[in-house]
């Protein structure tokens, strides 16, 4: 299992992400550790990545972790579903 450690631009306000993901029956949530598990295809293959807020609204900081070689790939995607490139 990889782990790598990432930080975003603040504002980031994770749990309102949290809400809107709920809507979703793919993701696997769990609020009390602030963590969604977020099941990708990548070359064809299903990877579960999880991730899992340790910041704040502020200071927004993330772990993400896999069972992939895929671990670029799988970053590249989850940057793009969570919208790490602009403030939330």
């Amino acid at each position: 299992m990889w782990t790598k450690t990432i930080r975003v631009q603040p504002p980031y306000d994770f749990d309102l992400v949290v809400e809107r993901l709920a809507l979703d029956p793919l993701h696997v949530i769990n609020r009390e550790e602030r963590t969604v598990k977020v099941p990708l295809y990548i070359e064809g293959k299903p990877v579960v990545l999880t991730l899992k807020a340790e910041g704040s609204t502020d200071d927004p900081l993330f772990t993400i972790s896999g069972k992939t070689e895929y671990i670029e790939q799988g970053m590249t995607r989850l940057k793009k579903v969570f919208h790490f490139h602009q403030p939330l």
